[in-house]
């Protein structure tokens, strides 16, 4: 979690200092915070989102995702989610990032329906993803070695296939 948390603020201040948007990242909890939570509402927290509060209770990324601080929780108000716990929001839609009582966490999109996953997927597959489209939006993106390789590989798997179409026509 460490790993990725310096990778969020890396990126964020890089995107803040092009002037290209803004980030709110919240101070850490601490552990008797979450503790308290936790027995309070008698639920165990995801341990990936625990480890997440003790880096930061909170982090918002303008209109496209929130992750809430332990003080915004709150029990889902759609009937059919009675038993789970809003922790976020994502798209801007109405998406919600929500958590069980036993430690699960789930992304819900309204159009695709609530899926398991793993808080870190969410981390790697919307946040971290999305602060690279505008790193790359402003040009200050470099490419790692494997995000090289794999980009020249599509390529010339492509090649291979308009040179098969051609020699079919």
């Amino acid at each position: 979690m460490n790993k990725r948390f310096k990778k969020i603020l890396e990126y964020c201040e890089k995107i803040e200092e092009a002037d290209y948007d803004s980030y709110k990242i919240c101070p850490p909890a601490s552990k008797e915070e979450v503790d308290k939570w936790e027995e309070e509402n008698q639920v165990i927290l995801p341990v990936s989102y625990k480890a997440w509060l003790f880096l930061a209770n909170g982090f918002e990324m303008g209109s496209t995702a929130e992750i809430f601080p332990l003080q915004r929780i709150e029990k889902c108000s759609f009937p059919e989610f009675e038993d789970y716990f809003v922790v976020g929001e994502y798209i801007g839609d109405g998406s919600m990032l929500l958590i069980d009582r036993v430690g699960n966490f789930y992304e819900f999109d309204h159009a695709f329906g609530m899926e398991e996953k793993a808080f870190e997927k969410f981390l790697d597959d919307w946040v971290i993803e999305h602060l690279i489209d505008n790193l790359k939006e402003i040009g200050i993106y470099e490419l790692t070695p494997e995000e090289k390789a794999s980009q020249e590989a599509e390529a010339q798997e492509m090649l291979k296939r308009l040179a098969e179409i051609r020699k079919n026509r």
